[in-house]
């Protein structure tokens, strides 16, 4: 069997897993930094996170359609008329560090090293609605990025 010139992964389940998930924890770092939080309590802006997700959801699955977590955040936080002294970029890595964590996948780190001292090139494809900038964080954080030429989410094109 020949080689393969190149490689590409998925990201989650696949290189990294164990995700825990708190939007609630996310929520709460936004409203930290917020500008204007109006003093919204994070239970009740959750609520309304799950309801713009009810509504969204029927889109989501008849579609390719992407909803980003950058495009979900506006719809949230501008129903409230709150506004954040930071990029959107920088709100949805804000939100990631608080409601996200993930390890590497068991041999991930071995695997990675093995196909690098072999020449094959690597990237990432990943159907996340968080963006590719996001995501090679999360890579970095386990020292993981430097092994794939390119990070790509769904999220970064929106669809």
């Amino acid at each position: 069997m020949n080689k393969p010139k190149a490689v590409l992964f998925d990201l989650q389940g696949t290189i990294i897993g164990d995700m825990k998930y708190s939007p609630l924890t996310g929520n709460t770092r936004l409203l930290e930094i917020a500008v204007d939080s109006q003093d919204i309590q994070v239970e009740e802006l959750q609520r309304v996170a799950q309801a713009i997700d009810e509504e969204l959801k029927p889109l989501h699955e008849s579609s390719l359609i992407e909803f980003t977590v950058q495009q979900f955040n506006r719809l949230l936080y501008d129903r409230f008329n709150i506004t954040f002294p930071i990029s959107p970029d920088l709100v949805e890595m804000e939100f990631w560090k608080a409601a996200v964590q993930f390890t590497p996948e068991p041999g991930i780190p071995e695997t990675l090293q093995t196909l690098h001292s072999y020449g094959i090139r690597m990237g990432v494809v990943s159907n996340s609605s968080f963006s590719g900038a996001v995501l090679s964080s999360e890579l970095q954080k386990h020292d993981l990025l430097k092994a794939f030429e390119f990070v790509l989410s769904s999220a970064d094109y929106g669809i």
